[in-house]
């Protein structure tokens, strides 16, 4: 189980069933709800310069997770990052997440919650929760340490891969 968020520009405003569809629709590789910015490019070298990829990570790094809280391989276009990390790194992550998207200009969903953020409007929430579901995350090996055979970290169960089942 992982933390799930994902971070694209706000081309129009959102309601949480609307984000929920293009989060859906992203974990399909359905990239129409969101469109190519600069700002997403920013965002996304920003973030992987203060918290690598996990393709990139070290075989002596990879239980590392507060060098890498990532349990999969960050999916991204122009248009959007999708981040999984793993739960003992969720409240660090959606705050690291919560203000480069707000430096930005960009939009965060947590699908854990089914709500969209909006770091940049005065009415935003104060924080993207982070709590995990009970039973979840706390005491288990978070992340293998196992790569597959394009030497990538092997992906952990994510709330997209569950969506797209």
């Amino acid at each position: 189980m992982s933390f799930d968020l994902c971070v694209w520009h706000p081309h129009q405003l959102f309601s949480d069933a609307e984000a929920g569809k293009v989060y859906r629709d992203l974990c399909a590789s359905r990239r129409q709800g969101v469109r190519a910015h600069p700002a997403v490019d920013a965002f996304y070298a920003e973030l992987i310069r203060l918290q690598p990829e996990s393709d990139t990570v070290p075989e002596e790094l990879v239980d590392d997770t507060e060098y890498c809280p990532w349990s999969s391989a960050l999916d991204r276009s122009h248009g959007h990052v999708l981040l999984c990390c793993v739960w003992s790194q969720a409240a660090r992550v959606a705050n690291l997440v919560g203000i480069r998207a707000a430096k930005h200009g960009l939009l965060v969903y947590d699908p854990q919650e089914g709500r969209v953020y909006y770091p940049t409007l005065p009415s935003a929430k104060a924080k993207l929760p982070t709590s995990p579901p009970p039973g979840e995350g706390v005491g288990k090996r978070e992340r293998s340490a196992k790569r597959d055979e394009s030497g990538r970290l092997r992906a952990g169960s994510s709330l997209c891969e569950r969506a797209s089942e």
